[in-house]
């Protein structure tokens, strides 16, 4: 199963889509890609916020509600607008492991010129296919993914309150990444 998921990942790159229910995927593969996605965010935020077992999870568990969220809200704000009831997390799951290539990253970091325009690609490549799938207009999935962007800040922040209270994060490290962020610039 997890061969089908990459090589309908890599067909959304080439803009070839499926019917929605076409993108279907066993609990083992949708794991993996999803413990690979939050161990990759985790080791790319590592420098900022150290890398102990709660930032591991909290990224873990952020990958997997980006899934859930960005997914769920597609597809009932999709209907809403008038597309069928469609399940999405497959598709989602597909366009979401396109972000792995950028664990190449860590080992060829000349390459971190080609991020954003590897980020924007896949971004493109999976609005194009929600928007083929659903027949909606552009500003109505824009829509979606405003609200989707306001559940995901939310969901993340009491996430992230719950680990620092629980003390899995130390906040000592989140205070100096927000100190390097907010210094002044010479």
């Amino acid at each position: 199963m997890l061969y089908n998921l990459v090589r309908n990942a890599a067909q959304t790159l080439l803009f070839r889509y499926q019917e929605a229910q076409e993108y279907r995927y066993s609990l083992p593969a949708a794991a993996a890609v999803l413990l690979l996605l939050g161990l990759q965010l985790a080791a790319a935020w590592s420098p900022f916020f150290g890398n102990s077992h709660g930032i591991i999870a909290f990224f873990i568990i952020s990958s997997v509600l980006k899934w859930l969220i960005l997914s769920n809200v597609m597809s009932s704000m999709l209907h809403y607008f008038g597309a069928p009831k469609m399940n999405l997390r497959g598709f989602i799951l597909a366009t979401e492991a396109l972000s792995m290539p950028l664990l190449l990253l860590f080992y060829l970091p000349g390459m971190i010129i080609l991020t954003p325009i590897w980020q924007f690609w896949t971004f493109w490549a999976q609005a194009v296919g929600l928007l083929k799938m659903s027949q909606v207009s552009g500003i109505r999935l824009m829509l979606c993914y405003l609200v989707y962007s306001l559940l995901m800040a939310a969901c993340t922040f009491m996430i992230l309150l719950l680990f620092i209270s629980a003390g899995w994060i130390d906040v000592q490290s989140i205070q100096k990444f927000s100190e390097t962020l907010l210094a002044p610039k010479p």
